[in-house]
């Protein structure tokens, strides 16, 4: 068992120490809010794309490309997301700061937090099978939102202001035009068929892309901790206390139960638990902003979900590792 403790200690606080850095960083400027913005953009567009596109294109995608486990995936998160959505409507009448907690219950930080802490877990493969799964989740998150801001804002008749229409028709068509050209579903599509055709890269062009996916680790979780803000007390902060709980404890035990009883069972039962133990993404505050919701909420939820998932990941890690992932002690 201290074994097994060691090794999710090993996969998990690393991470974390890297996040304060960057957090460090940005508090004390010796890295501007220019320097986190350009640095967040490489990242997102250009390291961690690579890291995908070498992991996917040097797999076996026979086991890798599980459309069982994409299809539960996609299933758990609807149900959480309509879970969340109908219990929501009990307890908090006003629209936007209920599609904001919504949200940042369901949506997991899978680009700066999913890949790395898979990297951690299981390596190259585990990387695969992870981004396997995030070439439907990450549609799905968008799509949800959407459907989620833009059904309250109707219920609450907002969306009636003609101005308001026209703001969110355009995010509308903004996000759906990112899915499909997002960098991370790209470079897994194009690692797909890579490994598909067996192509091998000359060496000329395999060693700057192996720097560069060695640097996207470090440099998404930097970035992730430039991005955190301070916590301060505020009417929105019950709400985002409770929506972290429901995204680092709830989602877990529900994501990670239902995929063991359904036979899932080594690397597939460790990116089902990662994807439902994932802290809120911070880009569900960007999605806020632009579809009316609560950014108060929604910031909250993203920095104390982050902040908390030291102690939850940790726990979800060593689940994993000493109940049905013993292989890698």
């Amino acid at each position: 068992m201290l074994t097994q403790f060691i090794f999710s200690v090993n996969a998990v606080i690393p991470l974390f120490l890297l996040i304060a850095l960057g957090f460090f960083l940005k508090e004390k400027n010796f890295l501007t809010p220019s320097f986190f913005e350009a640095a967040n953009k490489f990242v997102l567009n250009i390291l961690l794309p690579t890291i995908l596109f070498q992991n996917v294109a040097a797999t076996d995608l026979r086991q890798t490309a599980d459309f069982k486990l994409a299809a539960f995936a996609v299933f758990a998160t609807i149900f959480i997301f309509a879970l969340l959505w109908f219990f929501g409507t009990f307890f908090i009448k006003d629209k936007p700061v209920l599609g904001s907690f919504v949200q940042g219950a369901f949506r997991a930080n899978n680009a700066f937090m999913g890949i790395p802490l898979m990297q951690s877990i299981a390596g190259e493969q585990g990387v695969a099978t992870l981004a396997f799964i995030l070439v439907f989740i990450m549609p799905l998150y968008n799509i949800l939102s959407i459907i989620l801001f833009t059904s309250l804002a109707t219920a609450s008749g907002h969306a009636n202001t003609p101005n308001v229409t026209k703001r969110r028709l355009l995010a509308c068509k903004k996000i759906a035009a990112s899915i499909f050209k997002n960098p991370l579903i790209i470079s897994i599509l194009i690692g797909t068929i890579f490994a598909l055709l067996n192509i091998k890269l000359p060496p000329i062009a395999a060693r700057p892309i192996s720097d560069l996916a060695y640097m996207a680790t470090p440099m998404a979780l930097i970035c992730l901790g430039g991005g955190i803000g301070r916590i301060t007390a505020g009417k929105s902060f019950l709400y985002s206390l409770v929506a972290s709980f429901v995204k680092l404890i709830v989602t877990p035990i529900i994501f990670t139960t239902a995929a063991y009883l359904l036979g899932f069972r080594g690397i597939e039962l460790a990116a089902i638990m990662v994807l439902g133990a994932l802290p809120s993404a911070i880009v569900g505050y960007v999605m806020a902003i632009q579809m009316g919701g609560d950014g108060e909420t929604a910031g909250r939820i993203a920095v104390l979900s982050t902040l908390l998932s030291v102690f939850s990941l940790t726990f979800f890690v060593y689940l994993i590792v000493s109940v049905v992932y013993s292989c890698l002690s």
